[in-house]
């Protein structure tokens, strides 16, 4: 239908790493999106931390996800996680023992 609002068309979709993963079937996702601020000509970073439903419980923390807009979940999910594009690795310290989650 060409009166179709581009919001019906497109949902919208966003890219983040997985920082939670303690609630079932939910996924923390930091989503991180660059604004320019119009009086300084420059662009900064604004994080943004999003409740996604992971059905399968797939996520792990460290992943880079693709999370999507859906009809509310739950009082605090509003997103879906739609695909795991990379799976984040861990790397373990030596002299604590303690997992280390490397993002880069």
């Amino acid at each position: 239908e060409p009166n179709k609002a581009l919001k019906d068309v497109m949902p919208v979709t966003s890219i983040g790493r997985v920082v939670g993963t303690s609630m079932q079937k939910t996924a923390k996702v930091q989503v991180v999106r660059s604004i320019l601020n119009p009086r300084l000509n420059k662009y900064f970073k604004r994080k943004n931390n999003v409740f996604a439903h992971d059905e399968e419980s797939k996520c792990q923390v460290g992943d880079l996800v693709r999370v999507g807009e859906s009809p509310r979940i739950s009082k605090i999910k509003h997103f879906k996680v739609l695909e795991i594009l990379e799976k984040g690795g861990t790397k373990v310290l030596s002299n604590t023992g303690k997992a280390v989650y490397q993002f880069d």
